[in-house]
């Protein structure tokens, strides 16, 4: 019970006696009528007030509902948008952002599943379990279109398994039916828990990123085997990603063994695009031969990127599309002066070239019986390790001597380099190669004076 004198009235029973006051010869006296006048007003203005409170809330109302008004017809952005929105009028991470503006622009962002397909979520987030009801909600307003999920965390080490990363988990893989993008950058503890449903509508999986930490849990969906275009993969064997190969157009792999890089090519003949980065020794490298492999026949790669010139003979031997190809060194470790000898010498590679530098017309025609070595390559980017005869160089854009046969050909264009530049090399260099770019220009070695030879590549022709 409160204190007599500083109770309210109503909160001590002697406050308020149950018999009115009479003091005043039976009427309430002086003191208990101011009482009664106060107690009145307060019920007044505690009435007022509520009234005010009542009217100031529909004066904020009606004070939105004009703003509103009037960012319609002042605003130029928001009347050209549509009912809804879809890219690339906003990007997706700026989803929460556009719904904070306005209530209309809000409205809109809601009711545009387009800007809620991309799903970014931090695995080793200290405040997961706080988003998890924002990440469900983000995840209903996509609808049902397909989704692009990317899972990474920053903090490698120590990560494991919550009851909230089971619980987002398992909501991402609820949706596998509309994952078109996935793209996984997590520790091996949780990265075969993304497994998806086994939904029987199938699998629209177009683009996939593995990159596990520590070891190769393999990738394996439930009752289903995705058939993605675009794949990357970082430390992670070929026999453990369990998709269809066959329609993959573009592949990026990195740290993968020498011969599970044959595999794959073998087993993709759509690929178009492929770079293969950090190419690893087999630990039995002393047995595996490279000279044993089967040759693979590629009809659609395009671009082409890797470490070891003998791993591109195999690779890429009958590759007719083949345009642009880089043979460099990123992460091999020479084990011995042998495995270098046997791995990273780029004679019998630019021995092949220069086999395969001259055709002729019966081979233009279709009828020549042996395939050429990469009969359309445009562009080569190819980084030594070792020394070697830069004599080959010249010799892959065809011998001279062999172009006076009428119907030869030559197969690549050597580089012509501008008249100028032509000689100042030929000042200090005696380099073979110059001399394609000398017979262009017309420049003679026994002249300081740069002297036309040849009329025709005087004017600048070819």
């Amino acid at each position: 019970m409160p204190c007599i004198f500083c109770a309210d009235p109503g909160q001590h029973p002697f406050l308020d006696p149950p018999n009115a006051c009479q003091l005043s010869e039976g009427s309430p006296c002086a003191v208990c009528n101011k009482m009664q006048r106060v107690e009145q007003e307060i019920q007044e203005a505690e009435q007022r007030a509520q009234d005010a409170r009542e009217a100031h809330s529909k004066l904020l109302e009606k004070r939105r509902e004009i703003r509103t008004q009037r960012n319609r017809i002042h605003d130029p952005i928001f009347s050209h948008f549509p009912p809804r929105l879809h890219p690339p009028y906003f990007d997706v991470m700026f989803s929460l952002i556009l719904g904070s503006v306005c209530r209309d622009w809000r409205r809109l962002a809601w009711s545009s599943p387009h800007i809620w397909t991309y799903v970014l979520l931090r695995i080793d987030s200290t405040i997961l379990p706080q988003h998890i009801d924002t990440f469900r909600e983000w995840l209903r307003r996509s609808g049902t279109l397909p989704l692009s999920i990317r899972v990474y965390c920053n903090d490698e080490e120590d990560l494991k398994p919550t009851e909230a990363t089971n619980t987002l988990t398992d909501m991402i893989n609820q949706e596998s039916s509309r994952w078109q993008m996935l793209d996984l950058r997590i520790p091996d503890i949780l990265f075969s828990k993304f497994t998806g449903v086994g939904d029987p509508k199938g699998s629209i999986l177009k683009s996939l990123r593995l990159e596990p930490f520590y070891s190769d849990p393999g990738f394996k969906m439930h009752n289903l085997i995705p058939s993605p275009v675009n794949v990357f993969v970082r430390e992670m064997r070929y026999s453990l990603i369990a998709i269809q190969w066959s329609n993959v157009t573009r592949v990026q792999a990195q740290s993968i063994y020498i011969n599970e890089c044959l595999e794959l090519l073998a087993n993709a003949p759509q690929i178009r695009q492929c770079v293969f980065n950090h190419i690893v020794c087999p630990d039995n490298w002393m047995q595996f031969s490279l000279s044993t492999s089967p040759v693979i026949v590629h009809h659609q790669i395009e671009d082409l990127s890797l470490e070891l010139a003998h791993l591109a003979i195999k690779a890429v031997y009958e590759a007719p599309l083949l345009s642009q190809l880089r043979l460099f060194i990123t992460g091999w470790t020479i084990a011995s002066e042998a495995e270098a000898a046997r791995f990273y010498s780029p004679e019998e590679f630019f021995k092949l070239l220069v086999a395969t530098s001259i055709t002729t017309d019966d081979k233009i025609g279709g009828q020549g019986s042996e395939p050429d070595f990469l009969p359309n390559l445009e562009s080569l980017h190819y980084e030594i390790v070792h020394s070697f005869s830069w004599n080959l160089i010249p010799a892959i854009f065809g011998p001279p001597t062999a172009l006076l046969t009428p119907d030869a050909h030559r197969r690549r264009y050597p580089p012509i380099l501008d008249k100028q530049t032509t000689h100042d090399f030929l000042l200090s260099s005696k380099l073979e190669i110059l001399q394609t770019s000398m017979d262009h220009h017309g420049i003679t070695d026994d002249s300081d004076l740069i002297t036309p030879s040849n009329p025709r590549n005087a004017n600048g022709t070819k």
